[in-house]
């Protein structure tokens, strides 16, 4: 029988782990992994005696601050058109006023021109009867009866009864958009010709300024400077109007070509027996198709009458005053 160690009657106990005190914390904590920010903040102060004995803390990441919304200003305007009955401006200047006294009228059915140098008013006069220069002290009548100065103040016959022809249409064009879904527009807002007579329309207001049909299927790129004008008669012929601004429609074309578009909307203003005003520097023009010419200078009109009679008077004037300024040669 084998020997064994016996302590008594009791029996051996199993052995239970010892627990230590937990050791007392340092107040230093321990190095951080070399590749984190503490640990590198670590290895930047180590060899510094100074900052030996300070705990490495990781430095404190600034939030980024919320970036603002960039405010764009209101877009404001102080040019205004002013008549003598304004007050003055704000800082006690008052503003020359550009159009004074104008008085203008418009026959149906008449060709009227307006002339003068360049600044006189002429722009600013055509835009004022067509809605687009609202700060005026002006009063508007057609047929007697007032017309707000603001177009969308008009009542939809009034602004379909007046037109306006730009100087440059290239830039009243919509590039994206062909020509005859351009003429296609003021049809359906002012006519109201359903969706399948458009097209038939559209190809007689290109044949009435002198163009084929196949155009309502081009591009405003792919025409040349006359072709764009006739396209913009055409597109203000669609509304039907009684009254057509034209703003020097022929400053930019040949002579060949400037006096066709003038041909063009004297046969216009005959046949649908629409009343015409004309802006331009090519007297030759004004004296050949327009029956009445309003001289303006310096935002007054200086003389209206008869174009024949005043236009050739003035021309002898300017080549007078012309002969004697440089003297005999």
């Amino acid at each position: 029988m084998p020997s064994a160690h016996r302590h008594g009657n009791r029996r051996p106990q199993a052995h239970r782990p010892v627990r230590r005190p937990a050791a007392p914390r340092s107040p230093h904590p321990r190095p951080h992994p070399e590749g984190s920010p503490a640990g590198q903040a670590d290895r930047r102060t180590r060899h510094h005696p100074a900052q030996r004995d300070r705990p490495a803390v990781a430095p404190a990441r600034r939030r980024p601050e919320p970036r603002r919304r960039r405010r764009h200003p209101r877009l404001r305007t102080r040019r205004r058109l002013r008549g003598p009955d304004h007050p003055p401006h704000a800082h006690g200047r008052h503003r020359r006023p550009v159009l004074t006294g104008a008085a203008f009228t418009a026959a149906p059915g008449s060709a009227t021109a307006v002339v003068g140098p360049s600044g006189s008013g002429k722009t600013t006069l055509l835009r004022l009867l067509a809605g687009l220069h609202p700060t005026h002290s002006a009063q508007l009548t057609l047929d007697g009866r007032p017309l707000a100065p603001q177009i969308r103040r008009r009542t939809h016959e009034q602004q379909r009864r007046i037109q306006l022809v730009p100087q440059n249409p290239l830039a009243a064009l919509n590039p994206r958009h062909t020509i005859g879904r351009q003429l296609a527009r003021p049809l359906r807002l002012y006519a109201g010709l359903p969706r399948n007579e458009r097209p038939d329309r559209v190809a007689a207001l290109l044949t009435q300024v002198g163009l084929t049909a196949d155009y309502a299927d081009r591009y405003p790129n792919e025409l040349s400077g006359g072709q764009h004008q006739r396209v913009s008669i055409a597109r203000a012929l669609a509304a039907g109007p009684d009254i057509l601004l034209c703003d020097e429609i022929t400053s930019a074309l040949d002579g060949d070509i400037a006096t066709g578009i003038m041909g063009l909307l004297t046969s216009l203003r005959t046949e649908h027996h629409m009343a015409l005003v004309v802006v331009s520097h090519e007297h030759h023009l004004v004296a050949r198709y327009t029956d009445t010419v309003h001289l303006l200078d310096s935002g007054r009109i200086t003389g209206s009458g008869p174009t024949a009679t005043l236009l050739t008077a003035r021309t002898h004037r300017e080549q007078a005053e012309t002969a004697g300024t440089h003297g005999p040669t």
